[in-house]
């Protein structure tokens, strides 16, 4: 207990501060200054095909910076590869080495992902700004990371109603459940999605306080100003590619995370972000206030909508696919606790932590897990995020 309280004191100490709380639901950019040293550009002319990072050039040299979010973005990546990796190798994990790669601490990070131990990034200072009780979220994703661990002691043995390990689906995919059916690194990636990118993007960068950002000289031995950085910033979160889904095809998003989920489950969307984003940073060198703020309002809407209709869509997959492939079910019903989790950040919809935790508990997630649910558990929770969001 005593080292769970000093490494939230630390997570805690390493927040983003700037970023303070926000009631505002709309973008309205009263104070947001004409930008005063870019050469104006052609809106009309960026296209979704666009590459975002040579788009926007100060004498020939990108005024781009990407680094702070693809480095956060690297750490989500990292946690997904080791929290996925008993499925595979049969090895168990460790709760430490989690919190460790969540608040970059102790060097944590190997292989493809070591150069993050240098990075001056933690995954922790940008989750959870925004909810109703951020050290209520960060001690929740370390409770998770220890159950996550405990399952993985199990990893070398068939899992099943009561009993933690591995389900096999009928094409050879494993996925590591604890005795309730829960797949622990399902719900921690899926809420970070809301707790980390949704939020941040949503709720810290696209709105007013960071959107009034100085937007009339660079930041000091940078070619950018701090608005500039904060739509950046938000871009980066979402994707490392300099054309968001330029990697799509009719399998894939060749995307991650909300990437991901955007192209699966909001489709209207996906044709939309990269341009609202190229917009909205277009606007930014424009000093065009309206168009910023639109494009702002139009991204947090699609981000909300896109974990909204995921939930559902994963609470309909365990529906059809329950006594059929429970392994199947089990990974569905993980993802949709995930998201469901995560709908508390959804600001603009009135999503809430006792939301939330109201659906959660229609399907079993605080209780008896996933074995005993019924048909009339997921709608009642279904319909009640339906309605929210107006789906």
């Amino acid at each position: 207990m005593k080292s769970q309280l000093l490494r939230r004191s630390v997570i805690l100490s390493t927040a983003v501060i700037a970023f303070a709380s926000c009631g505002k639901d709309e973008n309205t950019l009263v104070n947001s200054p004409k930008n005063a040293f870019r050469q104006p550009m052609a809106i009309d002319q960026l296209k979704d095909t666009t590459n975002y990072v040579n788009a926007f050039t100060d004498n020939g040299v990108s005024t781009v910076d990407m680094t702070i979010g693809n480095n956060v973005y690297q750490m989500f990546r990292a946690i997904d590869a080791y929290g996925k990796s008993p499925a595979s190798s049969g090895n168990p994990i460790s709760a430490e080495v989690l919190n460790n790669m969540f608040t970059n601490t102790n060097n944590p990070y190997s292989g493809n992902f070591a150069n993050l131990n240098t990075a001056a990034e933690k995954m922790s200072a940008f989750t959870g700004i925004n909810g109703e009780n951020r050290a209520a979220v960060i001690d929740t994703l370390e409770l998770w990371f220890e159950k996550l661990a405990a399952a993985s002691a199990f990893a070398g043995q068939t899992g099943g109603e009561g009993t933690a390990g591995i389900l096999t689906t009928a094409t050879g995919s494993r996925y590591l459940v604890d005795d309730k059916g829960i797949e622990w690194i399902q719900v921690i990636l899926k809420a970070l999605i809301g707790a980390y990118q949704l939020d941040h993007i949503s709720n810290t960068l696209l709105v007013d306080r960071s959107l009034d950002a100085d937007n009339t000289k660079t930041l000091a031995g940078k070619n950018y100003s701090q608005l500039e950085q904060n739509w950046d910033q938000a871009y980066a979160t979402l994707t490392t590619r300099p054309v968001y889904g330029s990697a799509a095809t009719n399998q894939s998003s060749g995307e991650s995370f909300m990437g991901t989920y955007i192209w699966e489950y909001n489709k209207d969307a996906f044709p939309s972000t990269h341009i609202n984003f190229l917009k909205g940073r277009g606007a930014i060198v424009n000093g065009d206030r309206a168009l910023l703020a639109e494009q702002a309002n139009k991204l947090r809407e699609q981000l909300e909508l896109t974990m909204a209709k995921s939930a559902v869509a994963y609470l309909s997959k365990f529906i059809n696919n329950v006594g059929i492939d429970n392994a199947v079910a089990a990974h569905a019903m993980s993802e949709g606790m995930g998201f469901i989790y995560g709908l508390r950040f959804c600001k603009i919809k009135g999503g809430t932590a006792s939301f939330s935790d109201d659906v959660l508990n229609d399907i079993g997630f605080y209780g008896t897990g996933i074995w005993s649910l019924t048909a009339q558990d997921i709608t009642r929770a279904s319909n009640k995020i339906k309605s929210q969001f107006n789906l």
